[in-house]
């Protein structure tokens, strides 16, 4: 099923481990200090590509306006999104749909979800920080294509709405992002960006198309609170995942070129 947002994202590849034919995912919205964070819940253990995603917020018109959508750690890797559109009002709602398209399988990350346990997939700002915020399926969702739908390994598997997110079972990502000592700004770039190091270290860095494919890779030390160049002149447009290592930590940025 192609969404009807017209967002269309570079299409990963599939896992050898597939989700279990029963396994629905289940959405929620999560209030946390200043912002919202939207979830993912499957109901079992599962990795392999998130092919699609869409869902609806909604807060009351004039209350606030949903100011942007902010990924971290690998969510942005494995399933980027976006706003779909323009904010629409309905019934005094203001309505914004989301979508995104999987760029790369969870297990070509090391990555696996538990079932039963929400992960954080974005943080959601708002205008106005004490303004509700809601998933939304109803009539103007259903009319507008944004009512919440899931794909995974190219298949349905779009679960429930939940109202909680229960926190003994969440996981956000801010660990994810928190615990790498690297930043890579500015991104996206054209030809060069710089990484930003907490620590000195010697690093391994690898670059790899959306397919898996090594098109660059480099050996260099880097000190502490210092940042040092990478020269991409000689990449075309596109997307592309940069995974830094040293012997303690890994970390996997997904970089835009222009």
């Amino acid at each position: 099923m192609l969404l009807k947002t017209g967002l269309i994202f570079a299409i990963g590849f599939y896992s050898s481990i597939h989700i279990l034919a029963q396994t629905n995912v289940d959405i929620c919205l999560h209030k946390a200090d200043g912002y919202w964070q939207c979830a993912l819940r499957p109901q079992s253990d599962v990795d392999g590509l998130i092919s699609n995603i869409q869902f609806s917020l909604a807060t009351i018109a004039g209350a606030a306006q949903i100011d942007s959508i902010v990924q971290k750690g690998l969510a942005p890797v494995y399933l980027p999104l976006e706003k779909a559109g323009q904010a629409e009002e309905d019934n005094g709602l203001l309505y914004q749909k989301v979508a995104g398209f999987g760029l790369i399988s969870l297990d070509s990350l090391d990555v696996s979800w538990t079932g039963a346990n929400w992960t954080a997939i974005c943080n959601i700002y708002l205008s106005d920080t004490t303004a509700q915020l809601w998933l939304k399926v109803d009539q103007w969702t259903e009319t507008n294509n944004g009512s919440y739908y899931l794909e995974w390994n190219g298949e349905d598997h779009t679960g429930e709405i939940k109202s909680k997110c229960p926190l003994t079972t969440f996981t956000g990502f801010e660990e994810e992002i928190n615990s790498s000592p690297w930043t890579v700004y500015p991104n996206p770039f054209d030809g060069q960006t710089q990484l930003l190091s907490k620590e000195s270290s010697f690093l391994f860095l690898e670059l790899t198309d959306l397919s898996g494919k090594v098109v660059w890779t480099n050996r260099r030390r880097i000190e502490a609170e210092q940042s040092t160049t990478l020269d991409f002149d000689f990449l075309p447009s596109g997307v592309w995942l940069l995974r830094v290592r040293n012997q303690e930590n890994l970390a996997n940025f997904r970089l835009i070129t222009y």
